[in-house]
């Protein structure tokens, strides 16, 4: 007991003084004069204005710490504001301070607002500040030990709330908006020294995160960002990183599409000797207007150091689905990785996975691809490469590619395949559209003719490649040794050449599209091809048979296919042997004129029939040639060979609207061999035009006797007069004769 008493009054004592030393120190704060002396350094030396709104005030519990009211920082030499503060509290231990180390018991700071701004010319509005602090930092470099530099902070508590940070550049026109972040974290030590630095309970929250591009009108946003972790471990000097209980939650969108975002590493630990980690997981969900997407990618087993870092196992599931047509794709692809994370080079060495595309439309409903291959990626460099292999029924699939840049998006590639048939993978022509298309009058279509053309895929992007495909099938035509090489620029796109086996014969030319007017040009020659089954194929008409050659080159523009098909310009011509016109046997029909001939006194009637598909006007020879304006076909040179007609024409043939207007004119030649010739032997030379109309799909053709029956009774008529002219000729000549011999006494 008699030693507590004086113990008591000792601590009372140092109590006391200790109340006596804080009074002291409270009367004597003058917050007007540092406050005062605070804007006159910062204009001296930054020739910025710092204006704070109240006095500073000085707390004494439960730490020693400065208030700071409402405060405003301006641009350098301009009345802008650069930075504004809404309050902030910052409370010292004050023994540390002896040993050259700040120990923080907390630094609190409400409603900071600052701008940063890249100016057109590349300099900062922060440049001032950066070169002020290298200066003070130089001069701390000058003190020596014993001098009062501070080496080491350390800050029990931080506390950043409603805090908004932006950035923006006036050269590329993109700017970045942090609003409502507030961060807590401690302690906290930061040694300047090692440039090292430690958090522990790091929680990070942020309501909005924006990102904009003026130029592209791209907008990324992240909204409620939440970020934490129980330790953090930097150091700068070492290239060293630890970070233990990783958790990150965001939700935002990337132009039109929603997303959000999971991360959590449990463990992670990264330096130059070693790297280390517990199995991290990552999930993504894309959400558009008309497509969900899903993805989760699974890393574990890191291992090696920063420039040879492997992870035993990469697994990634991937699901989208269109919501408009329940289509859907899956990806899932597992591989090693092997990384080096200083040159930021990932790759991986061993792909195996499947591709699944599905489709109600589809025959099959549903296509698995297995995928094998390998991947590298550069992200330091921007470029990635990749080669995989698959196979699709039973086929053979081989793509290699290489994407030299990302933006603009340089790609060079290369596909190759045994066989591919491209019909079976998509949906079959609706009945109600095939049935639109047999509508009386309606013209023929293969496909929607109000789809649109867009080729503004095109922009921006930089493409090489080639494709080589043994045995093809793609909306119904069928090609052999199929082969294109394609070059994509500055929103154009030429494949050249193109060039295939098909139907007995060879294509060969090229095909080119410009986005900046979304317009094409076609130059093709077939040699040697089989013209039916081709037509068949490819636009299910049923018009000619023969073997020869087309030439093609003409070019459209349009943002529909009825459009592009409206403006088609330049040439084409055919030269076929052996073969037939479908739709009408001419020989039959001219049987008529002869029973024609016998109503001369009278009008001989036309006859007008429709196509029938079993009837067919054979010829030995068939050439023509056609001018191509605004979707119609002009042709006047139409010549038809066979061993008893020769025809010739002109007319149009109109492609945007599906029809045709020509006059055939088929004259009956002097044989009794070909087709039918006995039966037409009567009306050898006789010229019956045919007149073709009507849709391409539905053709009329009217045989308009009456004209051929007047002019060939005409001529007739004619042949008779002359007849009759030599008679009257040849007896006057005789009755001169007689006379002659008369008045000669012969």
């Amino acid at each position: 007991m008699k030693l507590i008493r004086p113990l008591g009054l000792l601590a009372g004592t140092g109590l006391a003084l200790l109340l006596l030393a804080a009074l002291g120190l409270y009367i004597l704060f003058d917050g007007e004069k540092i406050k005062a002396e605070m804007m006159r350094q910062v204009k001296a030396k930054t020739q910025r204005e710092l204006v704070i709104n109240g006095p500073l005030q000085l707390s004494l519990w439960p730490n020693v710490g400065v208030v700071l009211g409402k405060t405003t920082l301006s641009e350098a030499d301009s009345p802008r504001e650069f930075l504004s503060l809404g309050s902030a509290r910052v409370s010292v231990a004050v023994m540390p301070l002896l040993a050259r180390q700040v120990v923080v018991n907390g630094i609190a700071a409400d409603g900071l607002r600052v701008t940063v701004v890249k100016r057109q010319d590349g300099t900062l509005n922060t440049d001032d500040l950066s070169r002020l602090g290298r200066q003070e930092a130089a001069k701390d470099e000058k003190v020596g030990a014993g001098k009062t530099a501070i080496r080491i902070l350390k800050v029990a508590d931080m506390a950043l709330t409603d805090a908004d940070v932006a950035w923006r550049d006036e050269q590329t026109g993109r700017s970045l908006s942090i609003s409502g972040l507030d961060l807590a974290a401690g302690p906290v030590a930061l040694d300047m020294q090692r440039q090292t630095l430690l958090l522990d309970a790091v929680v990070f929250k942020n309501k909005q995160f924006t990102q904009r591009d003026e130029k592209t009108g791209g907008v990324t946003q992240l909204n409620d960002v939440s970020m934490a972790a129980q330790h953090v471990a930097a150091d700068a000097g070492r290239q060293a990183l630890a970070v233990d209980q990783l958790t990150l939650r965001t939700q935002g969108r990337l132009n039109d599409q929603r997303f959000a975002l999971d991360l959590i590493a449990p463990q992670l630990n990264l330096t130059p000797s070693r790297v280390a980690g517990g199995t991290m997981q990552l999930a993504l969900r894309l959400t558009g207007s008309e497509r969900q997407t899903t993805a989760r990618m699974t890393l574990s087993g890191l291992t090696g150091t920063l420039s040879q870092m492997a992870i035993a196992r990469m697994a990634l599931d991937a699901d989208s689905t269109s919501q408009a047509t329940a289509s859907g794709l899956k990806v899932n692809l597992v591989s090693p990785v092997s990384a080096n994370l200083t040159e930021q080079i990932f790759i991986l060495p061993k792909m195996t996975g499947t591709l699944a595309m599905s489709s109600p439309g589809m025959p099959m409903k549903k296509v698995d691809l297995p995928i094998n291959g390998r991947a590298q990626l550069n992200w330091k460099k921007k470029n990635a490469a990749v080669a995989v292999a698959t196979q699709l029924d039973g086929a053979k699939i081989f793509l290699d590619a290489q994407a030299m840049q990302f933006s603009p998006l340089a790609l060079r590639f290369n596909v190759r395949a045994d066989r591919l048939n491209v019909d079976k993978y998509f949906p079959p022509k609706s009945a109600v559209a095939s049935a639109g298309d047999k509508a009386e009058g309606a013209p023929a279509k293969s496909g929607r003719l109000d789809a649109p053309l867009d080729f503004s895929a095109l922009r921006g992007v930089n493409l090489q490649g080639g494709v080589q495909i043994a045995s093809l099938q793609v909306n119904h035509l069928k090609f052999a040794q199929f082969q294109a090489s394609l070059k994509a620029a500055n929103g154009r796109l030429l494949v050249a050449p193109l060039q295939a086996n098909l139907y007995g014969g060879t294509m060969n030319g090229s095909l080119a599209v410009n986005a900046q007017d979304n317009s094409i040009a076609l130059k093709q020659s077939l040699a040697g091809v089989r013209v039916h089954p081709l037509l068949m194929d490819l636009a299910n008409k049923d018009l000619l048979v023969g073997t020869g050659s087309v030439m093609l080159d003409v070019t459209g523009r349009g943002v529909s296919v009825d459009a592009l098909k409206k403006s088609l310009a330049g040439s084409a011509s055919v030269d076929l042997r052996d073969g037939s016109v479908k739709g009408i046997n001419l020989a039959q029909s001219l049987r008529d004129v002869k029973s024609g001939l016998a109503l001369a006194r009278g009008a001989a009637p036309d006859v007008i029939q429709a196509s029938r598909k079993e009837e067919k006007t054979d010829f030995s020879a068939l050439t023509a040639s056609f001018r191509l304006n605004n979707g119609i076909a002009h042709n006047n040179d139409l010549s038809v060979l066979s061993p008893f007609l020769r025809i010739t024409g002109e007319g149009d043939i109109d492609i945007g609207l599906n029809r045709i207007n020509y006059l055939a004119k088929a004259r009956v030649v002097n044989t009794s061999s070909g087709q039918d010739g006995r039966a037409v032997d009567q009306v050898a030379g006789v010229t019956v035009p045919v007149r073709v109309t009507g849709p391409l799909d539905k053709i009329i053709w009217k045989i308009e006797f009456a004209q051929a029956v007047g002019g060939l009774l005409k001529e007739k008529t004619q042949a008779r007069v002359e007849e009759k002219k030599q008679e009257i000729k040849q007896k006057l000549n005789d009755q001169l004769q007689e006379k002659l011999k008369g008045l000669l006494g012969r």
